[in-house]
């Protein structure tokens, strides 16, 4: 359904500087679930939380129970799979060494995780409670460069 909802938009709204062979590459390729299990080393369900293990970062992430899981296949794609046409480290956009990152409605916090290590400082910024705990254990080992806001 995701999909057709893109092809009708690049159809009928708005190309967004899009090449129709880009967009084929797009419609053809695996769906986001398969794509985002690559990269996903396991899962295991906490008391009200899920923590998951990723094979290319260290630490863990924690995702609310109340969410499901699902929700965050896309996030995975955009932030981990370089053929994704999200993806967040294009050219002009990637984090360099000793860089300071704001991340304003950071949700589960993902991207941050995937590049904390480059980073001198990390602010935080996140509306959401659910998310705010979640982001309090997904970063409490970088307390030194992680600074978290809750802006309910």
């Amino acid at each position: 359904m995701r999909r057709l909802k893109i092809l009708f938009f690049w159809i009928f709204i708005n190309k967004n500087n899009i090449t129709f062979s880009e967009l084929v590459r797009f419609l053809i390729k695996p769906k986001i679930n398969s794509i985002a299990k690559n990269y996903i080393k396991s899962i295991s369900e906490k008391e009200s939380d899920f923590e998951l293990k990723f094979t290319n970062t260290p630490d863990s992430l924690f995702w609310p129970k109340n969410f499901s899981l699902h929700r965050l296949d896309q996030v995975i794609c955009e932030t981990m799979d370089t053929n994704d046409w999200h993806f967040y480290q294009k050219q002009g956009t990637i984090i360099e060494q000793d860089e300071c990152l704001l991340d304003i409605g950071t949700a589960e916090g993902l991207f941050p995780l995937t590049v904390v290590e480059k980073c001198e400082q990390i602010y935080l910024i996140e509306p959401s409670k659910v998310f705010y705990e979640c982001l309090n254990k997904t970063f409490k080992n970088h307390a030194d460069k992680i600074t978290i806001h809750n802006v309910a």
